[in-house]
């Protein structure tokens, strides 16, 4: 396919969705400036493409398929489109975060370790996210002990990036990906956020905004009995 043509579907279907290009992005799980990459006439990875299909209402080879030339699918009667998340199972990404090279991005093939598949009405039970955006980590360490225990696997959103509520997020903190409790610290200026962990041996810290970047909330853990 030529980079005009999918950046023509890409914008066709940004405006069908009623989303900004940067919307999009976050709720795919991507860098805010992946549709600009390709914009600079940059080839995307066929996962980015897959990521964007998701949001975008489409199927990834609707983006992907040269051949593909059929019209954009169009809700009709006002129904709303379909997604992954319609079906009776839904594949969700397994990452293994100990892969990642530094910044702690979530959206690496480099941390692919797997794929789950998920019961769709369970998925749509807990979020409205796309599933594209939804990773499954595992917890490393004590830290967050008792709450997250070692070897808990662990469901992420990764289109919620805001710790507003605080909450249990996913962040990279400057040192390691890491799972703690976070908040942003009042009148902080520069702008800091504090890392808590609810294991009382480890103390709280803060990192400015440069320093950390938080990569997605924690939205659901799996216990084992």
């Amino acid at each position: 396919m030529s980079q005009d043509l999918l950046l023509q579907r890409i914008e066709a279907r940004l405006k069908a969705t009623g989303l900004s290009e940067r919307k999009a992005c976050l709720k795919a799980g991507l860098k805010v400036d992946a549709i600009r990459t390709i914009r600079r006439g940059n080839h995307p990875r066929a996962s980015t493409l897959r990521a964007l299909a998701g949001v975008l209402g489409v199927s990834a080879s609707y983006l992907l398929d040269a051949s593909d030339d059929g019209p954009i699918p169009a809700q009709a009667n006002g129904a709303r489109a379909t997604s992954v998340a319609d079906g009776p199972m839904v594949p969700i990404v397994e990452l293994d975060v100990r892969a990642g090279a530094g910044g702690g991005a979530l959206n690496s093939e480099e941390l692919e370790a797997g794929h789950w598949q998920l019961p769709g009405d369970l998925v749509r039970s807990v979020t409205t996210a796309p599933t594209t955006a939804l990773k499954i980590l595992t917890v490393y360490g004590d830290s967050m002990e008792p709450e997250f225990r070692p070897g808990q696997r662990v469901m992420v959103d990764t289109s919620d990036q805001m710790p507003s509520p605080p909450g249990v997020f996913v962040a990279w903190d400057g040192l390691a990906t890491v799972i703690k409790r976070v908040e942003f610290v009042p009148h902080s200026d520069p702008p800091k956020i504090r890392f808590t962990s609810d294991n009382p041996r480890y103390q709280p810290y803060e990192r400015t905004l440069e320093e950390a970047h938080i990569r997605g909330r924690v939205i659901g853990r799996w216990t084992w009995t």
